[in-house]
């Protein structure tokens, strides 16, 4: 017995200095199943919040914008299908107006995305691909002597409250041409458009899909003589907000390819042209 104690004294000293198995590493399966999904409690959720301009015109005010209610349409619809795509069949799109500033509410969190004219850098927010050509044009009466910029000088130009400061545009364009006409304002480019064909003024700025509208509903009796700012459509988010900017641009882009949007804006009786 005595020669025992210090013979397993010794084998249970080797087994301590033996060196241990390495501890398995995570397969890649795992690791990936550990990391959370940023867009799960959107999925979760099942609706994306989609801040646009404004359901309707506020305050009991007659829509100045002919093409108002169709863009809104087409906007609806673009937000349900980018809904779809991104959280899944079944899920919706919520529009939220937010007046001219469409990306006040993304900024402060009470929206997931914005459908907005690219306008200017944005600190925090990423733009989409745009889906839509937009901006503001300078109409003039087909029959009428303004053929161009030019001609406006001494005139009358009519300016409406749009997506972006349209008399401030206006008068950065002509400027750098050298004119002064004077500017008079109207609630909306419906009624800007009567002026012009009233001869009460020599041009009219304003939106681009409107004034597109105003030419059909007006056939042979508008012409656009100059842009006056291009600003395409597209689709923010927030900076912060990575996986679900890819995923919006990656769904834009896959829209544009197949011909959607166009068919939803044909369906929506916007004219859209291809940004």
């Amino acid at each position: 017995m005595g020669k025992r104690g210090p013979l397993l004294a010794l084998l249970v000293l080797l087994s301590a200095c033996a060196p241990q198995p390495a501890a398995s590493a995570p397969s890649p399966s795992a690791a990936r199943t550990a990391t959370p999904d940023p867009l799960a409690s959107l999925r979760a959720r099942g609706t994306l919040v989609v801040s646009v301009r404004m359901e309707g015109p506020g305050g009991g005010r007659t829509p100045g914008d002919p093409a108002h209610t169709r863009k809104r349409a087409l906007e609806a619809a673009i937000g349900e299908a980018l809904a779809a795509r991104i959280l899944g069949a079944g899920a919706k799109a919520e529009l939220r107006g937010a007046g001219r500033d469409r990306l006040a509410p993304l900024v402060s969190r009470q929206a997931d995305v914005a459908l907005t004219l690219r306008t200017f850098a944005t600190e925090g927010i990423v733009y989409s691909t745009p889906y839509a050509a937009g901006g503001l044009v300078l109409v003039a009466a087909a029959a009428g002597p303004v053929r161009d910029l030019s001609a406006l000088a001494a005139k009358t130009v009519a300016v409406t409250p749009g997506e972006v400061e349209g008399d401030a545009a206006l008068q950065a364009l002509l400027r750098a041409q050298g004119v002064s006409p004077q500017l008079r304002a109207f609630d909306g480019l419906t009624q800007a458009v009567d002026a012009l064909e009233a001869g009460e003024v020599a041009a009219v700025v304003g939106d681009r899909v409107a004034s597109a509208l105003l030419g059909e509903q007006r056939p042979g009796r508008l012409r656009v003589i100059a842009d006056v700012v291009k600003q395409p459509y597209t689709v923010a988010t927030r900076a912060d907000a990575r996986d679900l900017a890819a995923k919006v641009d990656e769904a834009i882009k896959a829209m544009l390819a197949s011909g959607e949007i166009g068919e939803m804006a044909k369906r929506a009786g916007v004219p859209w042209e291809a940004p």
